[in-house]
């Protein structure tokens, strides 16, 4: 993921290299990790679409090693998020 997301979001470019723009950068990036983790990871593994069950368990399955390297440093990441962020 790359870690100035928010300056992609439509009107937020001109707060690039400010520090109110840093701040809310860091906010977003914290949510958008959580919730790829929640939805686009996890959510995948518990409830795959049927016709793409089986390569998205393989896909885990192969890429384990690296998933779980990149989960344990979101984790450190975010870890101040609050739990009810969505």
């Amino acid at each position: 993921m790359h870690n100035d997301i928010y300056f992609n979001e439509p009107g937020w470019a001109g707060m690039k290299n400010t520090p109110n723009g840093k701040n809310k950068n860091e906010a977003y990036c914290k949510f958008i990790r959580a919730a790829n983790m929640k939805f686009a990871m996890l959510e995948q593994i518990k409830n795959p679409t049927p016709e793409f069950k089986h390569i998205i368990h393989w896909h885990f399955y192969l890429n384990k090693k690296n998933i779980i390297k990149q989960i344990e440093k979101w984790q450190k990441l975010i870890k101040d998020l609050p739990t009810k962020s969505f």
